[in-house]
């Protein structure tokens, strides 16, 4: 089911999303594009931590085999392992400014950087805040796009069990009350 066909209005959708690949987009696309990956901002990192094996992910094991598959769908191979990533989302949700709306702050793309850059300090790996912000932009549509599949899962009456990381971006859920107009 296309998720851009379906007439949901309350904003969780986002047709400029990133997030529609198959598994064999990604494995075709992967490195054998040498035109795209060069042109690409991450061409020098991929080419580094390229490996012949199909799941590259650091530290994966068959109990990560799930995540490992989710991040190779994400494009983000061989740059975070699992304790990196959790590092990551608890130092963005510490920063509610960067992702809660309500908040009503008038949005300082400056700031924004500066706060991205020091979560990649608190991980570790300052060089590579561009990488971190391009992860959470990358995870913030896939969000979107699970709480939109969430919603039709309820409405036919089935049990809907979300990828790995809504329970770590659970603070990104809306928490706005719909207005009821009379």
């Amino acid at each position: 089911m296309d998720f851009k066909e379906l007439n949901i209005t309350d904003g969780y959708a986002s047709e400029e999303a990133e997030d529609s690949f198959s598994e064999s987009e990604t494995e075709k696309n992967y490195i054998d594009n040498e035109v795209d990956v060069e042109n690409s901002e991450i061409a020098a990192h991929l080419k580094e931590n390229n490996t012949s094996e199909k799941n590259i992910y650091k530290g994966c094991n068959t109990e990560n085999s799930e995540i490992a598959a989710y991040i190779e769908e994400l494009g983000l191979n061989g740059s975070f392992n699992k304790n990196k990533m959790l590092a990551i989302f608890k130092g963005y949700e510490k920063r509610p400014f960067l992702w809660d709306n309500d908040l009503q702050l008038p949005r300082d793309n400056k700031k924004r950087e500066k706060e991205i850059k020091n979560i990649a300090e608190e991980v570790g790996i300052p060089s590579e805040w561009e990488l971190i912000r391009k992860m959470i932009r990358k995870l913030s549509s896939k969000l979107r796009t699970e709480l939109v599949r969430k919603k039709v899962y309820l409405s036919k009456g089935k049990i809907y069990t979300p990828l790995w990381c809504n329970d770590l971006t659970m603070f990104l859920k809306p928490k706005r009350k719909k207005a009821k107009v009379s």
